[in-house]
């Protein structure tokens, strides 16, 4: 029937895939010459997710910061935004298919260019154009993922910046080739997922060349598992760490304002029983005796420089046998005056 015959064929391009996708990753590291049409092929099979999620951190950076994107976060948070830029881009290139090309003028062309990780400075507005066409061309007709034109382009815009493209099949065939240098360019990780992806399962449990890759993929899988989950305890730690120390410093707080509110409550207290008792708290009683001393310093400070000066606690015992002295003579007039009183009543 049609449709067994539709599966056989699909099963035998797939086994086809497996076999000749070993050679295409084998020779692209190499950097054997490749067809471009090889090279669109098999790029197909590096699906977006598929790279991001097995793509080590130092390369989710690099991305990151070539498609203008701040590379702060942990790994998810990266691949979180690369999604998202992905997403934009297939919308706008789609709306520009829609539109059409012609329509953009010189400075859409150089932000759509610019937004794509390409040359945006120093062509005319046709290269701008041929420059948006071929990017629109791989991943809108020929199916190629965003992320894998990505990085082409970073291999391509060096050769760009470095040697003049003479005609637009060169440039398209630069284009291509940067497709297989990017491929090269992925860790053996994401390789070996997307050759797993590309084969039946009949024939990874068949073939040991596969059964040897799949072997590396699920313990490269248990390790990212492990890392993510060494990495979710370090964040529960710092976020607890992080609440336990706003706790005490609040409690710390709430500490001081208590003393505060206390001291503040027994100066109250204290110049509550002065207005009642019309007594001098002892601050200013010392206030005064301060002033005292000072009075008798600058007092002895002003005689001549030749007389001799006595100590300013001499001075000030002397001014307090003074105040008794004259407190004795007071006593002393009130009792003659009581004599005098009891003289007068006796006569």
């Amino acid at each position: 029937s049609p449709i067994i015959s539709t599966d056989l064929k699909s099963t035998e391009n797939r086994e086809e895939t497996a076999a000749s996708f070993l050679a295409f990753i084998e020779k692209a590291r190499k950097g054997e010459f490749l067809p471009p049409e090889v090279i669109v092929r098999f790029a197909k099979y590096f699906k977006d997710e598929m790279t991001l999620d097995n793509m080590p951190r130092m390369q989710l950076i690099n991305m990151c910061r070539y498609m203008s994107i701040p590379p702060y976060g942990n790994d998810n948070v990266l691949r979180f935004q690369l999604r998202h830029k992905i997403r934009v881009l297939q919308e706008d290139d789609q709306r520009i298919l829609w539109e059409g090309i012609d329509s953009l003028t010189k400075m859409e062309l150089r932000e759509a260019c610019q937004e794509r990780g390409m040359r945006s400075t120093g062509l005319s507005k046709q290269a701008y154009r041929r420059a948006l066409q071929q990017w629109i061309d791989l991943s809108v007709n020929r199916n190629v993922p965003i992320s894998l034109l990505i990085m082409s382009r970073t291999f391509f815009l060096k050769e760009e910046m470095t040697m003049k493209l003479t005609t637009a099949d060169e440039d398209a065939s630069k284009s291509v080739t940067g497709l297989a240098d990017a491929i090269s360019g992925l860790d053996k990780e994401v390789v070996n997922e997307v050759i797993l992806e590309a084969v039946t399962p009949d024939q990874k449990d068949r073939d040991p060349d596969l059964m040897q890759l799949k072997l590396e993929v699920l313990q490269q899988q248990n390790e990212l598992i492990e890392e993510e989950k060494q990495q979710r305890e370090s964040e529960v730690a710092k976020m607890e760490a992080v609440k336990a120390e706003k706790a005490e410093k609040e409690k710390a707080d709430q500490e001081k304002t208590k003393k505060e509110v206390a001291e503040k409550a027994a100066e109250l207290q204290i110049e509550s029983d002065v207005a009642d008792k019309g007594v001098a708290p002892k601050s200013v009683q010392a206030e005064k005796i301060i002033s005292a001393e000072e009075f008798v310093t600058s007092t002895i400070s002003s005689n001549d420089d030749t007389a001799e000066t006595k100590p300013v606690t001499e001075a000030v015992e002397e001014r307090e046998d003074e105040k008794v002295d004259a407190g004795e003579f007071a006593e002393e007039e009130e009792n003659k005056s009581l004599s005098t009183e009891e003289i007068d009543a006796i006569s």
